[in-house]
């Protein structure tokens, strides 16, 4: 799997199907936008375009904490056979884009897309005013599909991030593994004692 980490230096091979979004934690929901997307038609680049930092850490001014690490989430989409991962940074400058421009110039002219995979909550450009919307009424002129893929439900709710959020918090620990679709596991620093007992 190719990883790029620059807004700027990105043409893939030929053309794309790309899916996009945060994926913080790649949980069952995820996977299925994922498992879609590699079932996209033969010869376009497999591509997972998300964002690094969070939007969260970015507006908040310091790391806010997620469910999967970036090196998590790296190692999840190579096990899926992701050919090529866009980190797309956030920063003043790219947080500015338009939502148009997002699609057309990134989206389209870059990263060629052929095919477009987006949850129904996609949200991008400037103040997270584009969405499905918007990219579906650019695709009638495009030359590119957009593909919504249904929310998974569990236990009556939408599979999220915020769901497994809660389920952590509450110490629901299997709940928590039922919507990642994996063990979770918890990540921390041990901090050594005096080694005086």
């Amino acid at each position: 799997m190719k990883i790029i980490t620059d807004a700027t230096h990105f043409a893939p091979e030929g053309r794309s199907a790309v899916a996009i979004g945060k994926f913080d934690g790649v949980h069952r929901g995820h996977r299925k936008l994922l498992s879609d997307l590699m079932r996209s038609r033969d010869g376009l680049v497999k591509t997972v375009f998300t964002f690094e930092p969070s939007f969260a850490s970015y507006f908040a001014g310091y790391p806010v904490p997620e469910l999967s690490t970036k090196e998590e989430k790296r190692r999840l989409f190579e096990e899926m056979g992701i050919d090529l991962l866009i980190e797309f940074p956030v920063n003043d400058k790219t947080v500015s884009i338009l939502p148009k421009d997002f699609i057309t110039d990134i989206l389209v002219k870059r990263l060629r897309a052929a095919d477009i995979y987006a949850g129904s909550d996609l949200s991008f450009g400037f103040k997270g005013e584009g969405g499905l919307a918007l990219m579906e009424l650019l695709a009638v002129s495009g030359d590119f599909q957009v593909h919504l893929v249904p929310k998974l439900r569990f236990e009556g709710r939408e599979i999220s991030s915020t769901y497994v959020r809660e389920a952590v918090k509450e110490g629901r620990m299997e709940l928590a593994s039922d919507l990642l679709g994996r063990p979770y596991s918890v990540r921390g620093m041990v901090q050594h004692g005096a080694h005086l007992g």
